[in-house]
Formats: structure tokens, C-alpha cells, sequence
């Protein structure tokens, strides 16, 4: 198997993985799960715990060259040298999960050469599954019916634009700036995940998260991977501030240049241009 070949059946696999990891969040969501706090003071589950080992056996036992990277696992060794690495967020959105908001979803993403080339994120509450698989589109499958996941084209007048409330703060008053009006910027709640139905459940039509304080970031590998392919293969596009596709390192170590999501490509590139991106003179 050479670096960039993906086989064909990973899509049917990690489907079938991240339902059954969904079923064990679903079960614990339902009759509670223990919470406990890492190292970052940030929460993790019996839920997010329980899925974790689901995933990480299902994919060990379907692909044993490839490896693994969890926001829940410390990386083997051998990370860096697998042609292939499977970037798995057991549970996105935690603390949604501890308030018991079924805004979560199991994200599981294949990285070849720094991009994603296989996807899946699952909602186990709204039995919602989006797919893709590079160069062959997206697909959205609810209560068994499967139909293909496209985005329609929104002219950048008409656009809403969603962003969060650190993000928004940055744009208003730091590098980079929203040159625009800023009436156009949607807030979105605190701690917002970005994922593909963002841009299709009435939220908004572009994001862009600009993360405050310095961090500059767009999240962890396993925060975007996914989301990044099912976007691109659903007709839109996401970056990062500056336009570039982001590359997605096999380590515990966030991205770097924010991200600027949006349906289709004439509008990201009308968001580029409104965006400053070095200190005005």
C-alpha cells in the first residue's frame, strides 16, 4: 500500500465505527456518565473514555499499518513513521455533553501527507452521519436513507457570517480585521465547534474563527480533520486566515492560522478579501 492510496471500503468502515461509539455516548448520555477533569482543566467523560476504546480497536483491527491519533491517547512511537493516520475525536463537544445539550458528535478523519482523505462525523443523539472520501463528495445519512451532502452557492451580499464572540472581539479591534461591516458578523455561543452542517442548519452560510489572545489557532488536528474533507467535498471551502489549506500534524499540537469556512469558493474568497491580515500602519 503506498502513502497516498486510500482502498475504497473506509468510508463503510468508520461509519459503522463511529455508530457503535455513538451507541456507547448515546447510553451514557441517557443514564449519566462520571466526569473528570485532565491536566488542561478541561472535561472528559465515561463517555468520551468508553468511545475512545471503540474507535481505537475498530480502526487498529480494520487498518493495523496505520496509525492513530487521539485527542484522548498518547501517540505510539511509530506515529510519525505509518503512511496513513486515522485523527479520532471521540467526543466533540464534552462540556456540551455534560450539560446535556445534544450538540455533540464523534469525528474521525484519515490523514495522508498533512490532508484529510477519508471522513466521518456522527451525531448519536440526532442519529445524523455525514461521510466523504476525497474526490468521490459527501453524504448525509438519517434513519437510513442516505442522499448527497452539497452546499448551494450564497452571494457574499446575502451572506451570513458566523463567528465566535473571542473571534469577533479580535476582528473588531486586532490583526486581522474585519474591514467590512461588522453588522454582517454572526455570533455564534461561546466555545462554538465549527462542522459541516453549520453552513446548512440556518446558522450561517461562512465561518470565521480567529482564536483571541494570541493563540491564533483553529483547534486540534482531531477538531478539523474530518470537517475539513466533508466541506471541500460538499462544494465549499475552508482555509486558514490567509487562504492556505491547513496541514494537519500528527501530534497534541493546535493549528495554526484560524479558519475561514464557507459554501462555496466565490464566497471565501470574497471573505479573504475582507479580511486584513497585517496591522494597519
Amino acid at each position: 500500500m503506498t502513502a497516498n492510496t486510500v482502498m475504497g471500503n473506509e468510508e463503510a468502515i468508520i461509519a459503522e465505527a463511529v455508530r457503535e461509539a455513538g451507541a456507547a455516548i448515546r447510553e451514557k448520555y441517557e443514564h449519566g456518565a462520571e466526569v473528570f477533569t485532565k491536566a488542561d482543566n478541561s472535561p472528559v467523560t465515561e463517555a468520551d473514555l468508553a468511545a475512545n476504546a471503540i474507535l481505537l480497536a475498530r480502526l487498529g483491527a480494520a487498518f493495523p499499518a496505520d496509525a492513530i491519533l487521539s485527542e484522548e491517547t498518547t501517540p505510539a512511537s511509530q506515529i510519525m513513521t505509518a503512511p496513513r493516520c486515522w485523527i479520532v475525536d471521540p467526543l466533540d463537544g464534552t462540556a456540551s455533553f455534560v450539560r446535556h445539550e445534544p450538540t455533540f458528535a464523534v469525528m474521525v478523519g484519515l490523514e495522508v501527507g498533512g490532508r484529510p482523505m477519508v471522513g466521518a462525523v456522527y451525531n448519536p443523539i440526532t442519529d445524523e452521519l455525514l461521510t466523504a472520501t476525497a474526490g468521490a463528495g459527501a453524504r448525509l445519512t438519517v434513519g437510513g436513507v442516505t442522499t448527497a451532502f452539497t452546499y448551494a452557492a450564497v452571494p457574499f451580499v446575502d451572506a451570513r457570517i458566523g463567528t465566535t464572540p473571542g473571534s469577533y472581539d479580535t476582528l473588531s479591534t486586532g490583526t486581522p480585521r474585519w474591514t467590512g461591516d461588522l453588522a454582517a458578523l454572526h455570533l455564534t455561543m461561546r466555545g462554538f465547534g465549527f462542522r459541516p452542517k453549520a453552513l446548512t442548519d440556518g446558522r450561517f452560510d461562512a465561518f470565521i474563527c480567529w482564536i483571541a489572545e494570541g493563540m491564533q489557532g483553529g483547534g486540534y488536528p482531531w477538531d478539523l480533520c474530518a470537517t475539513d474533507l466533508i466541506v471541500h467535498e460538499a462544494g465549499g471551502t475552508l482555509t486558514d486566515i490567509h487562504g492556505q489549506l491547513h496541514h494537519y500534524p500528527r501530534a497534541h499540537t493546535r493549528l495554526g492560522g484560524g479558519i475561514v469556512a464557507a459554501r462555496d469558493p466565490a464566497l471565501h474568497a470574497a471573505l479573504l478579501a475582507q479580511l486584513a491580515t497585517t496591522a494597519p500602519d
